[in-house]
């Protein structure tokens, strides 16, 4: 693998150098940063340390973007059990390489079917949709398309808010378990009468000394 993740990483910076791209002083040390952490990478895999490769393979990758370092993210994230977000990653190096006409897009595909059996799903059922409020899974806030629809997680805890702005007004916590689908069902609108917003405040009065009244008029005589 790590043979042929440099060769991709070192076509693309070739096509990038024959585009003018690469004479960019950032883009060089971009690249040279990527190529720095994807070896201490491969090291600390080969040392079995592979919950701390995983962060450099990240950063190597969001530094510079070649197809073989995502499927080097792939893989470490498979081997420490975060199946959907490998699941979700093999797929992009399966279109990523399909779309180039490359010989490895087979075995990417084999490595995200092989994940499939085994994708925990987690389904949020909401009724009583209310606009003011908010589903988030952890920090990532659920959209209403994605509402009464099995989705795939990774293994573990997984906490369920609703939040109106910063405020949580209801919290649950689902544990998805590896090949196994979990429910959890919510009522925005019960949740919005439980805890219902606060009255408007009154309204600011203006500050500072009233000017005296105006004398009367005088009267004739």
């Amino acid at each position: 693998m790590k043979a042929k993740t440099l060769t991709s990483r070192g076509i693309t910076l070739a096509l990038l150098v024959a585009a003018g791209v690469a004479s960019s002083p950032v883009f060089a040390q971009d690249t040279a940063a990527a190529e720095v952490l994807f070896l201490e990478a491969k090291d600390l895999m080969a040392k079995g340390q592979i919950a701390e490769a995983c962060p450099k393979l990240e950063a190597s990758y969001k530094l510079d973007k070649t197809v073989g370092t995502l499927m080097n993210v792939a893989d470490c994230h498979e081997k420490i059990g975060k199946i959907a977000t490998a699941w979700g990653e093999w797929g992009t190096a399966f279109d990523w390489l399909k779309r180039d006409g490359d010989k490895r897009t087979s075995f990417a595909e084999q490595r995200r079917n092989a994940l499939t059996p085994r994708l925990p799903k987690l389904q949020i059922n909401v009724a009583g949709a209310v606009s003011s409020l908010d589903v988030y899974r952890g920090s990532t806030k659920v959209e209403p398309a994605a509402y009464n629809i099995a989705l795939p997680v990774d293994p573990g805890a997984h906490v369920i808010t609703v939040r109106r702005g910063d405020q949580v007004l209801k919290e649950e916590r689902v544990e998805a378990s590896e090949g196994a689908s979990v429910t959890t069902s919510l009522d925005l609108e019960a949740i919005e009468k439980s805890a219902p917003p606060p009255p408007p405040g009154p309204l600011a009065q203006p500050t500072g000394t009233a000017p005296p009244p105006s004398a009367p008029p005088p009267t004739g005589q």
